[in-house]
């Protein structure tokens, strides 16, 4: 089940992941372990704290007004939204002195130029990346990660050309992301929300290092 180039789903509300090289395995798994508990914890959270307090606070809508949190295409209303993350090659810690920065600003782009968007994105340990993603049923979540890590990594290494000399071309190809990532969807949440819940689990990550 784990070899390379070898595709692993679960159902809608369950994180899955793509993996196409046996080397990171062992942190994709350790990742999965981990965001499986907090999802767990997460969720069932957000549903005391609904049926205690209501949509009081703004954390769930009611279902009277989740129109406003839909999107209207041509064909569809949709509502779709993924906690998505991923890590630098070798786990180098290279996302830092403005690299994390201009990281932020090349997603959102690539987000808007493909037609969807990322409300939020943090860089965790400078090694690793957290995306909330909102996106168009057309759009599957393989697409999304594709876009993002190989645009991305062109144009960081055009922008810091100093990070060549951390990652070497490997046949022809240089690469700045690891070829594993995890994935996960996000139901009726704001995005204040997803964003609070991101942030409380980069601290976590930090006082686990």
């Amino acid at each position: 089940m784990y070899t390379a180039a070898r595709t692993c789903f679960f159902s809608a509300g369950v994180p899955y992941w793509l993996t196409r090289a046996n080397a990171d395995m062992a942190w994709v798994r350790s990742l999965m372990k981990f965001w499986r508990s907090q999802t767990r914890y997460f969720n069932a959270g957000l549903e005391r704290f609904h049926l205690a307090y209501g949509s009081e606070y703004g954390i769930i809508k009611p279902m009277s007004t989740y129109g406003e949190r839909f999107t209207h295409g041509r064909t569809s209303v949709y509502n779709l939204n993924y906690h998505i993350i991923w890590c630098t090659k070798y786990r180098r810690k290279v996302l830092t002195n403005g690299v994390d920065e201009d990281l932020k600003t090349i997603l959102h782009a690539i987000a808007a130029e493909h037609g969807y968007r990322i409300p939020h994105v943090e860089v965790g340990l400078d090694d690793h990346v957290h995306l909330f993603v909102s996106a168009p049923p057309k759009l599957s979540v393989s697409s999304i990660v594709k876009q993002l890590k190989g645009t991305s990594s062109l144009r960081l290494f055009a922008m810091h050309p100093e990070l060549k000399s951390t990652y070497w071309k490997r046949k022809g190809e240089r690469s700045l992301w690891s070829p594993s990532y995890f994935a996960e969807s996000i139901g009726a949440v704001n995005e204040q929300a997803v964003a609070k819940y991101i942030d409380n689990q980069r601290t976590k990550e930090r006082e686990r290092s």
